[in-house]
């Protein structure tokens, strides 16, 4: 008798375990997320599932009303075009609706969110964790990155903490562009069909270490080249006036950006 409790007793507790363990790392469970931009503080939980019978609602709670956000978003899984879904602002909260699918349908979606010249979509704190790794392969001589032959030791300083010095020149903080470039690159992954990293996030750096060995500036002008092409396919899309408003935004500070940086490189010629 004593043994039979035991057992059910157990059976319970790891049953109850496994339902927990479930809710809160299922494939259905929210991502949660917190992120500071330009020093605005933004959050918000996405939504993994959602009932057929209406849009899915996306949302991300940001009091700073400099910040914006777009959903760009494409049924899965499929090679179709993104779509870019401006967010609207309602009091604090950014709000967009995904739109209803078919019953076992599917979406991949994410969430850029913008304010000034930043621009989120690798958070910054796995970003950070990239560029330390990357920076301790250098320091021990596992990458030594090169423009044809021409040594380029110091291709990561763009992006290491600004006060700080590495290899005997000053760092600028870009941080946020390192998050971007890392974004831009996810394209060699999972994502478009011809897998090359896999997402692997040392993998993934690599490739932006080549493009930055190249030409330091190559995200700062890639910026300003994608959002002018975003600005065209949106004008022959006949998208809403709000979406190429918004993209016309995001085109100036990636100009303004660029300028900056130009004018730093100079500066320090």
């Amino acid at each position: 008798m004593k043994r039979t409790i035991l057992v059910w007793s157990v059976s319970f507790v790891l049953t109850l375990a496994f339902l927990v363990w479930q809710k809160v790392s299922g494939p259905t469970y929210e991502v949660k997320f917190r992120e500071n931009v330009a020093g605005a503080p933004v959050r918000g939980e996405l939504l993994r599932t959602h009932s057929i019978n209406g849009d899915m609602p996306v949302t991300v709670h940001a009091p700073d009303p400099g910040v914006t956000a777009v959903v760009e978003w494409r049924r899965y899984p499929t090679q179709d075009p993104w779509e870019h879904l401006p967010m609207q602002r309602d009091g604090e909260v950014l709000r967009a609706q995904l739109p209803r699918q078919k019953m076992a349908g599917k979406l991949e979606y994410y969430v850029h969110i913008h304010k000034d010249a930043a621009v989120v979509k690798v958070p910054a704190d796995e970003a950070a964790k990239i560029l330390a790794c990357v920076k301790v392969m250098f320091s021990r001589g596992k990458l030594a990155p090169s423009d044809e032959g021409t040594p380029a030791p110091h291709i990561l300083n763009d992006f290491l903490p600004a006060g700080t010095t590495y290899r005997g020149k000053k760092c600028l903080g870009h941080l946020w562009e390192w998050q971007y470039a890392l974004a831009v690159e996810l394209e060699h992954g999972r994502y478009r069909g011809t897998n090359v990293t896999n997402n692997h996030p040392v993998l993934t750096a690599l490739v932006v270490l080549a493009h930055l060995s190249e030409d330091a500036l190559y995200y700062a002008r890639l910026w300003v080249m994608e959002t002018e092409g975003e600005l065209l396919n949106a004008q022959l899309d006949r998208a809403p006036f709000a979406e190429l408003h918004e993209t016309l935004e995001v085109l100036q500070r990636a100009e303004q950006h660029k300028a900056q940086r130009i004018a730093e490189k100079v500066a320090a010629a």
